[in-house]
């Protein structure tokens, strides 16, 4: 076992954990991610699911350690806020050691894609072209910086994302 990974000695930890795991709300969450539980797991679930993720291939996730990660992930952000997770936190805690970058796309993929699918207004429209013709460089633009200033702009529910905004220019 790596040093970095977790043992079940640090009860302090574990004991946080799992009364954080109490507040996930699946039914709220499952219109965000896709999750691999439909109801949370008791203690000794909990306890069994972090030994049968130890099992298996370190090169390939088991669907017990992608359950375990959702739910290691999600107790220490219940309401899954971006860009606030503790990567090393979560690294500490994981059955088999995997690399930062490894948990956290792993992650990022149970998440649904949300990009909006709906036509761009008139008003939408004469903004971005606006904001194309007022940059001066146009020949160096930069779909982030327009998608960025758009969405300031137009102040709608729906952002834009650079791609959308580059396929209606």
């Amino acid at each position: 076992m790596n040093s970095s990974q977790s043992s079940f000695t640090d009860l302090n930890d574990w004991a946080l954990v799992y009364q954080n795991l109490q507040t996930i709300e699946p039914d709220y969450l499952s219109s965000k991610l896709k999750l691999h539980f439909k109801t949370l797991p008791n203690f000794d679930e909990f306890i069994k699911l972090y030994e049968s993720s130890k099992i298996g291939c370190d090169e390939v996730w088991n669907q017990n350690e992608e359950i375990f990660l959702q739910l290691l992930v999600l107790s220490l952000n219940p309401r899954c806020i971006k860009n606030r997770f503790d990567w090393e936190k979560v690294q500490k805690l994981m059955p088999k050691f995997r690399s930062l970058s490894e948990l956290c796309f792993k992650f990022q993929s149970f998440y649904k894609a949300q990009l909006p699918r709906q036509p761009w207004s008139s008003f939408e429209d004469k903004t971005l072209l606006q904001i194309i013709l007022d940059n001066n460089s146009r020949c160096k633009k930069k779909w982030s910086s327009i998608a960025n200033q758009y969405n300031l702009i137009c102040k709608s529910e729906i952002l834009r994302n650079a791609h959308q905004q580059g396929k209606d220019y």
